[in-house]
């Protein structure tokens, strides 16, 4: 049998019944979402799991595969940091609870935009990683898409000396204008299209590009593409990549952009950032999976942040080397048909 069925029949076999988000939160950092589906399709239609109302459980086919393949030995992440490196301490709690009461009235994520904010906690998470790097103090920095507010939270620290926001929607655009106005925060926010050529003031102006791109091969390459038009000689890029809807493929054509920008990837922190999915007001991802299962599970209404990304940090050796032209035009692709399946 297949790896990825052994470990959804032991994660049911351990709990005796288990609730979906709570199997696609123990897989986001091993497999993709549609081959997570595809497994539990073929399970259901085997006659090894089988569903009460919400929540998944094994037949006797599958109890006894269990019982034959449990082991007394369990692997677990480290409770006090949940595998990401980093905490948040007593200096950054006062940051996060400000950024938390900021935030509120965010925009919602839409559909349109391939939009989704992380958890709050995790924009902290990331910004003290990036501390623990000398990578803010004094530093020129710019986020390409910001639906997550990163720039609101960097800007709490006082550390950049300059944080610059590129966002194709209005509605982010204006809601991050309005906070940085009221609050007296040093944002600098940009309507701009990634299709677009790249603005000229902008251009090797930065010593850090963060972004949490499309998962197309064209959103991939253009987002970081973007990054690396901005950054200055040495520098830095972060972003995030899923394993639930960027398979391997991709992960390895990430890789080789970054090595011919002239960089080296430094850290590569799975599960890192949390998506919270079943909260957001416009469109649920759980409901929508639910469609692809040949299950009868209803809605587990559950809060569980099931959707999960790798934070990747790498630098520059040098001078950068661009991968798309500054003053060139792009197409891109928003969807992949394949494996987006979280989008309605």
């Amino acid at each position: 049998m297949e790896k990825i069925i052994f470990q959804i029949i032991n994660l049911i076999g351990e709990k005796e019944k288990i609730l979906f988000p709570e199997i696609l939160e123990n897989l986001a950092d091993y497999y993709p979402l549609k081959e997570v589906v595809k497994t539990l399709n073929k399970l259901a239609k085997d006659k090894l799991i089988t569903n009460e109302d919400s929540y998944l459980i094994l037949m006797e086919k599958g109890k006894a595969v269990y019982l034959k393949n449990k082991t007394s030995l369990k692997a677990k992440l480290c409770e006090y940091c949940l595998g990401k490196r980093v905490v948040i301490s007593e200096e950054f709690k006062p940051i996060l609870e400000k950024f938390s009461v900021l935030v509120q009235e965010r925009p919602a994520p839409i559909v349109e935009y391939i939009q989704g904010y992380m958890k709050e906690e995790d924009v902290i998470r990331r910004v003290i990683f990036m501390h623990s790097y000398n990578d803010l103090k004094d530093k020129d920095i710019i986020i390409i898409g910001d639906d997550d507010l990163l720039s609101i939270a960097l800007a709490l620290t006082k550390l950049p000396k300059r944080i610059v926001v590129l966002d194709i929607d209005d509605r982010i655009v204006n809601f991050l204008k309005e906070i940085s106005r009221k609050e007296n925060l040093n944002v600098e926010v940009w309507k701009y299209n990634i299709k677009e050529p790249f603005p000229k003031k902008l251009r090797r102006k930065f010593d850090l590009f963060s972004c949490e791109p499309l998962e197309t091969y064209s959103g991939l390459k253009l987002f970081i593409g973007r990054g690396i038009n901005a950054l200055k000689k040495n520098g830095i890029g972060y972003f995030g990549l899923t394993i639930q809807e960027a398979s391997y493929p991709k992960w390895r054509y990430v890789q080789q952009l970054i090595l011919k920008a002239n960089g080296v990837i430094t850290d590569v922190i799975k599960g890192f950032s949390s998506y919270p999915v079943n909260s957001y007001s416009s469109f649920n991802c759980e409901e929508v999976l639910l469609k692809r299962l040949k299950l009868n599970l209803t809605y587990s209404q559950s809060d569980i942040a099931w959707y999960k990304s790798t934070m990747v940090r790498f630098e520059i050796l040098g001078e950068p080397k661009n991968l798309i032209a500054p003053d060139k035009k792009y197409p891109l692709v928003f969807k992949d048909e394949e494996e987006d399946i979280t989008i309605p």
